[in-house]
């Protein structure tokens, strides 16, 4: 009998442990914070990013998109209206009864009877005015229709783990990093959108436009000019893991466009409805040398989703403290039925 009883207790007292383990978790004296301070943290680094590149002209609401302006080798058709022996004489090709001029190396272009007349560094508009006040000594009231056909003067170089790489030329609609990017047709798989590299002047600006493209920085938005390079640098061999209660729990690579909290758990086939809990997720992640768990709820991972992950990460979706005891109970009756049955047997056997 007492044998029986020191049994009981036994159990009784594991059964504790364990439930009352079911609410606590030791982080080995890591720091223990929440979801929001780890969004404000990555918010406040992609702004630092940003304030590092404040220095380059852009695109904004107090810096509108600026005009496009003439350069040398810009090939330009210049029409005067009821005069065509006026305006670009020179023919586009043997299949093409447009006329052309191209921009020298002075910026002037050749126009009948009127010599070289510089139009490098004028706008459209401006460089039609330009044209018209130089015929005005000739015809009255010219009018005088300009259009460029080929933009050559402001290449820029876009290299690297590019769909599409090579030179590209600024034009009206194509002005800025984001609009150079998609002429290269984007970036490859394994394409670091995180840290890409604008060279300008022999200076080197690191652009995250992953950042960029989740709205935390306004990179994209950066004019470019000629003779800049564009370069995407290759991903590293980043990983990170989801542990737990999840469908298919391990180690997954980070995509070179990134990839955030929400789209890390989808990616291991979310966490498992019937056991997971929904309250007690975590997000453990290295810094030098430092080591910050940050716990959430399932409710704030969809909340605050575009949270991007770094390499290492490591994701654990714990149980539900039903799972927990369903746990305790399935291991712990089995011994309780061996216990109860060898006292019966005892008892059977000792009976008087």
């Amino acid at each position: 009998m007492n044998v029986m009883k020191r049994s009981f207790g036994l159990m009784g007292l594991l059964s504790f442990l364990v439930l009352a383990g079911c609410g606590s978790t030791n982080f080995g004296g890591n720091t223990v914070r929440g979801l929001d301070d780890l969004f404000h943290e990555q918010l406040g680094a992609a702004t630092a990013a940003a304030d590092s590149t404040l220095d380059l002209p852009m695109i904004s609401s107090s810096h509108p998109r600026p005009q496009y302006k003439i350069g040398t080798n810009d090939v330009v058709t210049v029409v005067v209206w009821g005069r065509p022996d006026l305006g670009s004489t020179v023919p586009a090709n043997s299949n093409n009864r447009r006329n052309v001029s191209t921009v020298d190396a002075k910026g002037d272009i050749q126009l009948p009877f009127i010599g070289p007349l510089t139009v490098a560094g004028l706008s459209l508009k401006g460089a039609s005015v330009a044209i018209e006040n130089a015929y005005e000594g000739i015809i009255s009231s010219p009018q005088v229709e300009l259009e460029i056909v080929d933009y050559e003067a402001y290449p820029v170089l876009v290299n690297g783990q590019v769909q599409k790489p090579g030179t590209v030329f600024l034009s009206n609609a194509l002005m800025t990093v984001g609009e150079a990017l998609a002429a290269a047709e984007g970036s490859r798989i394994d394409g670091d959108l995180t840290r890409v590299l604008l060279t300008r002047d022999g200076r080197v600006h690191e652009l995250n436009l992953w950042a960029a493209e989740h709205g935390h920085n306004p990179n994209l938005d950066i004019l470019l000019e000629g003779g800049d390079k564009l370069f995407v640098p290759p991903v590293n061999e980043n990983q990170f893991y989801v542990l737990g209660d999840v469908s298919n729990p391990g180690p997954y690579p980070i995509p070179s466009k990134g990839t955030t909290l929400i789209e890390g758990l989808a990616r291991a086939g979310g966490i498992n409805m019937d056991s997971a809990s929904f309250d007690d997720l975590l997000l453990f992640r290295h810094t030098g040398t430092d080591s910050t768990v940050y716990r959430f709820s399932y409710f704030e991972a969809v909340t605050q989703g575009d949270i991007p992950l770094q390499p290492g990460d490591r994701i654990h979706v714990s149980q539900s403290n039903v799972t927990k005891i369903g746990y305790v109970l399935r291991n712990i009756l089995p011994v309780l039925s061996v216990i109860t049955s060898v006292w019966i047997v005892d008892r059977i056997i000792n009976e008087p």
